[in-house]
């Protein structure tokens, strides 16, 4: 399944009118290395709603980014009001300094035909 079903589907999880997902609240989908077009895969014939009535949105889907307007309307149950960038220039503020050491994690590459592609 590819493009715009996918897309649908992932969209109403399970095909339930009515119960939203979106492609980072899904746990059913896998990246694999895969021809182009092929590149993701699920199965969602099975998928569960994932949205409780209180799910956590960050600010640019309660803006109404990715085509979600519902959810601009709904009630806030909580705000900390606090910008991720500048919780992160806090962060390194405080510490002087990054450490890549410290937050590397090998869970993807980028390939072409196969072969890793070098950047830099």
């Amino acid at each position: 399944m590819t493009g715009s079903p996918l897309h649908r589907r992932a969209l109403l999880a399970g095909g339930a009118a009515g119960v939203l997902a979106r492609y980072e609240d899904t746990a059913a989908l896998d990246f694999v290395n895969q021809v182009q077009g092929e590149t993701l895969k699920a199965n969602l014939t099975e998928a569960l709603p994932v949205l409780s009535p209180a799910s956590p949105f960050n600010n640019y889907r309660q803006s109404g980014g990715g085509n979600f307007p519902h959810i601009a309307a709904a009630p806030v149950l909580h705000n900390r009001q606090l910008e991720i960038r500048q919780l992160i220039i806090e962060w390194v503020q405080e510490r002087g300094e990054i450490d890549p050491a410290a937050f590397h994690r090998t869970d993807w590459r980028l390939v072409v035909d196969g072969t890793p592609v070098v950047v830099g």
